[in-house]
């Protein structure tokens, strides 16, 4: 997004030369990254380095859908078909960081679980890029009504919509 966007703005300077260089290495960065995570319906972690894969299912791997129109069909659909299946990520209250049906979710597990404002907000904003506006606006509506019930706070518990804890402060739990 940031090289098609300084493609744009040499564009817009008169350097096709330059704006062509930032298209190339964008369109470049786009085919590695669906070359070494794309697993044909959903997207995996990769270690640095050697880019060894391993199976996740955080929702951080659907980030990609902020690229929009960039992705191809086929992704995007899957992308979109993840976020709706019921019983993974879609709770009443929004978008839990982990699948509800992993192993390693956690209601208070920092990114293991817990409803974020900024993970809620990169989905939705990417639902709008590819034309999801419903589903994104569901989203938002989720979590505002959540956040009306429970208050403003750093994240919430997917199920619930209860505020998580707060790390322990002198070997107590604190709520924010």
């Amino acid at each position: 997004m940031q090289m098609d966007f300084l493609s744009d703005v040499e564009r817009e300077l008169g350097k096709t030369e330059e704006s062509n260089e930032w298209k190339r290495r964008a369109d470049q960065l786009l085919e590695k990254m669906l070359r070494l995570t794309w697993k044909g319906d959903h997207f995996v972690p990769v270690h640095s380095g050697d880019h060894r894969t391993m199976e996740s299912e955080s929702l951080l791997l659907y980030l990609p859908i902020l690229l929009g129109n960039r992705l191809p069909a086929d992704v995007r659909a899957k992308l979109v078909a993840g976020l709706k299946r019921q019983g993974a990520f879609l709770t009443d209250n929004g978008l839990a960081t982990e699948s509800t049906r992993s192993p390693h979710f956690q209601r208070d597990g920092y990114w293991l679980g817990p409803i974020w404002a900024p993970s809620t907000m990169v989905i939705a904003e990417g639902l709008d890029a590819v034309g999801e506006k419903a589903l994104a606006q569901d989203l938002r509506r989720r979590f505002c009504r959540m956040a009306q019930r429970s208050g403003m706070v750093e994240n919430f518990e997917a199920i619930s919509g209860a505020p998580c804890a707060i790390p322990p402060i002198r070997g107590r739990r604190a709520y924010i």
